[in-house]
């Protein structure tokens, strides 16, 4: 079949095997940090940006975060925008 189809045996397998696992920790681990971002911004009416939300999910004793935590795709906006 992997002829067939002009893949290795080895990315088949590890195809299948992501297929058929669902989501990973560390993709897990995302959106669950994307849903606490999100929160953050959310409870400030959406006022916060990337460097707030950084530092209360530091103050919420998150150490894990990149730095400045931003939702994945840019899906949820964390800045706010202000008329001229």
């Amino acid at each position: 079949m992997c002829e067939l189809l002009e893949v290795s045996r080895s990315g088949f397998y590890k195809w299948r095997k992501t297929r058929d696992g669902g989501p990973s920790p560390a993709q897990q681990r995302r959106a669950d940090l994307d849903a606490r971002v999100a929160a953050f911004h959310k409870a400030s009416d959406g006022v916060y940006g990337a460097s707030r939300i950084l530092a209360d999910l530091r103050a919420d004793d998150e150490t894990q975060t990149r730095s400045p935590p931003r939702p994945a795709h840019n899906q949820t906006p964390t800045h706010h925008l202000t008329g001229k």
